[in-house]
């Protein structure tokens, strides 16, 4: 007992003597943050002082600890305006970046690329970037990990590049990147007339092929419409759920890399044409407990066919092994899109082995399955339920029409007490325990993303309370 106390003891004094080392250093332009964050140590604080910083280049790297991160922060939230052609780049490990605003930027940054983050277990948090010209407004480097963005403003983009773009580690090697992007407010990205206009991009080129290992939930997305691929999943691994997307005219879009999870998405379209759901290339991804309603273009749910140019390979992934299943589907044009964007005569390379299971369809719509060209391969449906629509150009068991009644509740449909969807779910699917509430499943499951229950909800969606800044732009 003794030993133990003397531990204790001199555990609490070298806590106590790491603290009270820790600095606090000020800053008024980037040249002497710079030469400040030099002589950062683990625990230290730099402030930016409050004020207009204009055509500021802020390049800062520094080394905390895991127990001792080092902050960058603004004097107070929002008082640290970077404008111009500022452009802010922070490396090193064990970083959090907090409380600047990026406002009016130039289209003259040097990379057109306004915050350039590499190194490891580095937050930006708490941040605003709006109306700025740049072409990327956040770019996480190649080989960086642990990088977690959370609680920032994005909004107001009108330049053509990708709001947000997080690059993976190199084809050398599959070590994973394990970045967090959670309770973030992207909004109002401006259409686009080409490529490249995505609001978030995971992954690009050859390097899809390896793990990312991303997390990306609980943000809202509101008008983000700068083209088809809101979100571009372009690596494996990644996980997508509890986010809301609303009014954006596209969809999550699975354009590359494998074994990725959908779950728990809210996707209001408002009726709006060009909303979209989630769009699947590739391997064995699961799309389960999501969402959809007044979706007005591509289907809730897409499925690429592909086809074959010159070369071996085919043009998109092909989609193999994909799960899709304890989906609600309200009022959208067509709850499945089969064959999305195939041109004619080109000898598609249709979807294999496809589940869909446990779904329910209600409400307005045309089909159940639009099609072009396209029948999948081998494709297995079971206990989905329909009301309200005609099954469209693929003809399949595993669907069965039945008259459901629905009660709005939190601004989301869900069947009434009594429905015959309620512990109607066939199949086994054990892994698939709870519902978009976060409720358990029980033995006895229901048809769609909700299950009745009366336990208490555990997740609700997402609304800009509960996401973006502290403080108002």
């Amino acid at each position: 007992m003794k030993r133990i106390l003397v531990q204790i003891v001199m555990f609490c004094i070298l806590t106590a003597s790491l603290t009270a080392a820790a600095k606090v250093l000020k800053a008024t332009n980037a040249a002497e943050a710079g030469k400040l964050a030099n002589t950062l140590k683990p625990g230290d604080t730099l402030i930016l002082k409050n004020g207009v910083w204009k055509d500021q280049t802020m390049d800062i790297w520094a080394k905390g600890s895991k127990e001792q991160p080092i902050t960058i922060r603004a004097e107070t939230p929002g008082g640290v305006i970077f404008t111009g052609k500022s452009l802010f780049v922070v490396g090193g490990k064990h970083l959090i970046v907090s409380g600047l605003l990026f406002k009016d930027g130039s289209a003259e940054v040097p990379f057109r690329r306004l915050i350039t983050i590499y190194g490891s277990h580095i937050r930006l948090t708490n941040t605003a970037v709006t109306n700025s010209a740049a072409s990327q407004w956040v770019y996480v480097k190649q080989k960086s990990e642990h990088v977690e963005i959370d609680h920032c403003d994005f909004g107001n983009k009108k330049s053509k590049g990708q709001l947000m773009t997080i690059r993976h580690n190199s084809t050398k090697t599959t070590k994973p990147n394990f970045h967090h992007i959670h309770h973030n407010y992207f909004h109002d990205f401006k259409r686009g007339n080409e490529n490249s206009f995505e609001t978030l991009q995971i992954g690009q080129g050859p390097a899809s092929k390896i793990p990312s290992k991303t997390v990306v939930e609980y943000n809202l997305f509101e008008r983000c419409s700068g083209e088809d691929e809101i979100i571009s999943n372009k690596s494996y691994n990644n996980t997508y759920r509890y986010n809301v997307f609303r009014h954006c005219l596209g969809g999550l879009t699975l354009r590359a890399g494998k074994n990725c999870l959908v779950e728990g998405n809210y996707f209001f379209g408002g009726g709006i044409r060009g909303t979209g759901g989630v769009r699947l290339c590739d391997d064995n991804h699961r799309v389960i407990n999501n969402y959809f309603a007044n979706l007005n273009e591509r289907g809730a749910i897409a499925m690429t066919a592909t086809w074959k140019i010159e070369g071996p390979k085919p043009f998109w992934p092909r989609v193999t092994n994909a799960l899709v299943a304890f989906n609600t589907i309200v009022n959208c044009k067509d709850a499945f899109w089969m064959g999305w964007y195939t041109p004619k005569n080109t000898g598609s390379i249709v979807p294999k082995d496809i589940i869909i299971s446990n779904n329910l369809i209600v409400g307005k719509g045309r089909f159940v399955f639009y099609s072009e060209q396209t029948i999948p391969e081998n494709m297995s449906c079971e206990g989905n339920i329909v009301d309200g629509r005609e099954m469209g150009h693929i003809k399949t068991q595993g669907f069965k029409k039945i008259v459901v009644k629905m009660i709005e509740k939190d601004g989301v449909q869900r069947p009434a007490p009594g429905s015959p969807v309620i512990g109607t779910a066939e199949g086994k699917l054990p892994k698939i325990s709870t519902d978009i509430d976060g409720q358990d499943r029980g033995t006895k499951k229901d048809v769609g993303c909700d299950q009745l229950s009366e336990k208490p909800v555990k997740r609700k969606p997402v609304s800009k309370a509960d996401v973006g800044i502290s403080w108002k732009l």
